[in-house]
């Protein structure tokens, strides 16, 4: 083997190690109530493909949603979809004062593109509809084993 040749073959296997060590990519964007309405950037949260200031950033453990609401899970306040280090799938109680969902995900590209209403998607414990939400003794379940998942892992 020349040292032409050896140089190439250096070269590919760096650049394939490159792109296997660069992760997924993720959708990232944010969103802030303002104004009236809170209309301005509001396509990050309902149809983040057609934002115009969606960017695709490589990350190198998950991609993430985090949407922050107003008490009650009454208004979105902020969202923002990007990376992140830990697995997570919850949200804060009602009660809270500024509850928060947060949904962490790393099964191919891009898949943060869900809505960005997380409360609206993962479901409403309360509302006693089981079309749309689970319900309030496996929310709690869920919640717990997360908690006990957290606990083991320290």
């Amino acid at each position: 083997m020349t040292l032409a040749s050896s140089i190439v073959v250096a070269l590919i296997s760096l650049i394939h190690t490159a792109k296997i060590d660069a992760g997924l990519t993720c959708l990232a964007c944010s969103y802030t109530f303002a104004g009236e309405d809170g209309s301005t950037d509001l396509q990050c949260v309902t149809d983040v493909y057609n934002f115009t200031r969606t960017f695709h950033v490589s990350c190198t453990h998950v991609c993430v949603t985090k949407t922050v609401y107003t008490r009650d899970y009454k208004r979105i306040n902020s969202i923002a979809r990007g990376c992140g280090f830990e697995e997570v799938n919850k949200c804060d109680l009602p009660d809270s004062v500024y509850p928060t969902c947060e949904v962490s995900c790393k099964s191919r590209d891009a898949c943060n593109d869900q809505s960005g209403d997380l409360w609206s998607m993962m479901g409403d414990p309360g509302n006693g509809s089981p079309e749309t939400s689970v319900s309030a003794v496996t929310w709690v379940l869920l919640h717990l084993a997360v908690l006990c998942k957290t606990m083991t892992s320290e």
